[in-house]
């Protein structure tokens, strides 16, 4: 599979249809644009792209799911503490820009994925197709502009990198993780982490960072940064000591670390 080249090709196509318009993205303009049809079935629990040969269409379920593309984990809508009904309505354009990715790697002659690694390349490639429709070069860099480039105030620096995210969040109205995922695409060096709570722990449920690392990392509530995480309420935003990662390899070697909460989500913000 000619994963640069694919990536280069559905990267075009973004920003041929998408990078001179204006935030918010409208998906069903887009969708018209290359002749996809969206509509709603109860046939069907989790967006799909179907009849790509012939006459494609994208489905969506007709009730809230919370089922999203494999290469992201299952998360409720309402994670983040936002209005529920706005908050489905970011994740179903998300997936609408997802799916809109297949049909074009499937346009660009891109079979069916072979084996478990290609199909988390092709997912990989659509989710980035996502974030480029709905997140433009352009739009996505004036954005971020105002993330620092230098550490001399590592601290505010991760306090400036939530309200850049929260900023494209809203602007673009997509799903807050979305906006980190550009945010990072755009300053590698800052990177993002999404934490949920089960029981004694919260792990790490989506990471920004590179080969997606830190995935899937457990950290106890008794843990010195289970316990500093516990402090915080809904709205907080608070640097934490690096040394708290130590502990946590897959965490470790980063120059700042600030937390926000947000409802039932932990957010990590990581100065690399």
């Amino acid at each position: 599979m000619n994963f640069v080249g694919y990536r280069a090709i559905l990267y075009e196509a973004a920003e041929r249809v998408s990078g001179a318009k204006a935030l918010p993205v409208s998906v069903r303009e887009v969708c018209a644009y290359f002749g996809v049809p969206i509509r709603r079935s109860e046939a069907t629990r989790k967006a799909a792209l179907i009849h790509p040969e012939t006459a494609p269409e994208i489905l969506l379920p007709k009730s809230p799911s919370t089922i999203l593309p494999r290469s992201w984990p299952t998360l409720p809508y309402n994670l983040n503490g936002n209005d529920s009904e706005r908050c489905r309505e970011a994740w179903d354009r998300y997936l609408v820009a997802h799916e809109l990715g297949h049909l074009l790697l499937f346009r660009a002659g891109v079979g069916r994925p072979f084996g478990r690694g290609e199909y988390y390349l092709h997912e990989e490639l659509c989710d980035s197709f996502a974030r480029w429709l709905l997140l433009p070069e352009h739009l996505a860099q004036e954005l971020t502009r105002p993330l620092p480039c230098n550490w001399t105030q590592a601290t505010e620096a991760l306090e400036i990198s939530f309200r850049v995210v929260a900023k494209m969040e809203s602007r673009a109205f997509v799903p807050w993780i979305l906006a980190a995922f550009r945010a990072s695409d755009c300053s590698p060096s800052f990177g993002f982490l999404l934490l949920t709570q089960a029981e004694s722990q919260y792990r790490v449920r989506i990471t920004t960072l590179p080969n997606k690392r830190a995935i899937g990392t457990r950290i106890p509530l008794r843990s010195r940064l289970g316990q500093e995480l516990r402090l915080l309420r809904h709205g907080d935003i608070r640097p934490l000591a690096p040394e708290l990662l130590i502990e946590f390899p897959s965490l470790a070697n980063v120059t700042a670390v600030a937390a926000e909460r947000v409802g039932r989500g932990l957010r990590i913000a990581l100065a690399l």
